[in-house]
This record gives structure tokens, C-alpha cells and sequence, in this order.
């Protein structure tokens, strides 16, 4: 670690980092990128820059640059399943405690019902606050790196820029009341459960707290934040959506969350948010002088 530190420190080598949004990328599309994106490497890559990578799950701290890009091309090779959005089965057990502990009703009448859609924006919510805590971190780091440019190659769909929503955090019929346990779907089988996620704390009471602090998050002045960060510290983003020309955000049937029953996003919806993610790759791109978004 301490050897790719010098390295990076080096003004003779220009300095790339890839940031593979891991919770804003579909398998099929991290899958689809990596040859496109190895090429494009080697055409952008000289012998003497280096280049890293870095993830949501990442401290910035422990990336590690290497000169050549066969190393980012392993990489791809080994885990081109990254992108994780959408996926039938959370591996996260924070989404999965989201589905049980706020499940979507089936029953028309069902008093519950109001917590419908509370667990896939909290998992929306969470994902992108990540996401941009990593962006910012980074950000951060390459800053005291060193003065001269640094490249942050960002492969991701956009995000929507959560701003504070009250109604999430509104007092919901059931939670809290004693009641049976919660049906869910089991991720590892398939199958309903009746029993949680085993996350070794009092699940109703850490679901609560999240759905609160969910809430009030504001990513809209965060990326701001990110954008005036990335300016001072001399960075550079050049963002792809590995999407390519993308006619619809959300699947047909959106399924992704434990114990919600399949359902279908609004065209209108949907067309709302593909054009906010898109919004803001551009804005990422151009305020940072990158150029404008790209799509491979």
C-alpha cells in the first residue's frame, strides 16, 4: 500500500481512478462493460499512469494503483458479475431487514397497507447515500494525493438525488404494534418465512431509526458538495452509463425486495427518473470539466 502511495504521489504519471457503482449498475450491464471498458483503458492509459479501483463498499484509503491495466482487466475478468442493482436475491442482510420489517400487503382492505413502498425507497435511500459518501470520500483522498489532475472514471446509471421526504417518516399504522411475525420471502431458498434476517439487534427499533435518518438525508446538496470537492481538489469525472442508450430505468416487474409482491413502476414515473439519472452523469461530467457522460 505504501509502495502505490508513492507511485500516485508521482507527478510524471497521470492518475485514473474507476469507480464501479455496484449499487446503481444491473449484472447484465457490469457484465456487458468490461470489454468496452478494458479497450477504452488501454487507449486512454499510457506506460508510466496509474489506475485503481473503487467501489461503494470501499474506504478510499485502500485502493491501490498499478500500472497496467491487466490488472483492471483481471479484475473485470474475475468479478463482471459487480453490478448488484435489481437483483432477485439483496446479499445485503440491511435490505433484506427493510423487506421484513416493512412488507408490501396483498389484501386491498389490509390496515398495513400504508407501509407499501417504505422498504424500496429506504433501500433506494441507502444505496445512493453510499454511493456518494464513496464519491465523496474519494474526492477527498485524491485530493491529498497530490496537485496535479486526477481522472475519476465513474461507471454508473445516475442516481435520483434524494431530497428530505416527510411522508416517509409519517406514523404507520402496524409498525410497533404486537402483531405475528412478518411472511417474507427467504433470499437464500425462495420460499416464505416468518423469520428475520439474523442481524443480532432488535430489528423494529434499528428499521425505525433507519426509516427517520432515511428520510432527512438531502443527496441533491451532497452532490453540490461533491461537485465544489472535485473542483479544489483538481479531479476530474468522466461518467458511463453501461446502459447504453436506455429507454427505461426500473424493470418491467420490480421484485427486489424481501417480502414485496412484484410490481410495475408508472411510465411516467419511470420516465422522470431515467431523465434525473441521466441529469445528474452530465452534471458530474460538466461541472467538473470531464466532458459529458458517455455510454458504452
Amino acid at each position: 500500500m505504501g509502495e502505490s502511495r508513492a507511485m500516485a504521489e508521482s507527478s510524471r504519471a497521470r492518475l485514473f481512478v474507476l469507480f464501479l457503482d455496484t449499487y446503481h449498475v444491473d449484472v447484465a450491464a457490469s457484465h456487458n462493460i468490461r470489454g468496452p471498458l478494458v479497450e477504452a483503458l488501454d487507449r486512454m492509459i499510457g506506460r508510466d499512469d496509474l489506475v485503481g479501483v473503487m467501489t461503494p463498499e470501499m474506504s478510499a484509503r485502500d485502493v491501490t494503483f498499478a500500472r497496467k491495466t491487466t490488472t483492471i482487466e483481471g479484475f473485470l475478468t474475475r468479478y463482471w458479475h459487480w453490478g448488484e442493482r435489481d437483483r432477485m436475491i439483496p446479499p445485503d442482510p440491511e435490505d433484506e431487514a427493510y423487506g421484513f420489517c416493512y412488507p408490501n400487503s396483498t389484501a386491498p382492505n389490509d390496515p398495513c397497507k400504508d407501509q407499501d413502498g417504505v422498504a424500496a425507497e429506504m433501500i433506494d435511500r441507502r444505496h445512493e447515500k453510499r454511493s456518494l459518501d464513496a464519491l465523496q470520500d474519494l474526492v477527498r483522498f485524491l485530493r491529498g494525493v497530490r496537485e496535479e489532475r486526477k481522472a475519476i472514471l465513474a461507471i454508473s446509471n445516475g442516481w435520483l438525488l434524494f431530497r428530505p421526504n416527510q411522508q416517509l417518516m409519517r406514523p404507520l399504522k402496524c409498525h410497533g404494534v404486537p402483531s405475528g411475525p412478518a411472511v417474507g420471502i427467504d433470499p437464500r431458498t425462495g420460499r416464505l418465512t416468518s423469520k428475520p434476517p439474523d442481524t443480532g439487534v432488535p430489528r423494529n427499533a434499528t428499521c425505525e431509526t433507519d426509516r427517520v435518518n432515511l428520510a432527512q438525508i438531502d443527496d441533491e446538496r451532497e452532490f453540490r458538495e461533491i461537485l465544489d470537492e472535485a473542483n479544489h481538489a483538481n479531479a476530474s469525472f468522466y461518467p458511463v452509463d453501461p446502459r447504453g442508450l436506455a429507454v427505461f430505468d426500473t424493470p418491467i416487474v420490480r421484485s427486489d425486495v424481501p417480502g414485496k409482491p412484484p410490481a410495475m413502476t408508472p411510465l411516467v414515473v419511470d420516465r422522470a427518473m431515467l431523465t434525473g439519472r441521466l441529469t445528474s452523469l452530465r452534471t458530474l461530467a460538466e461541472a467538473t470539466d470531464g466532458g459529458g457522460s458517455s455510454r458504452i
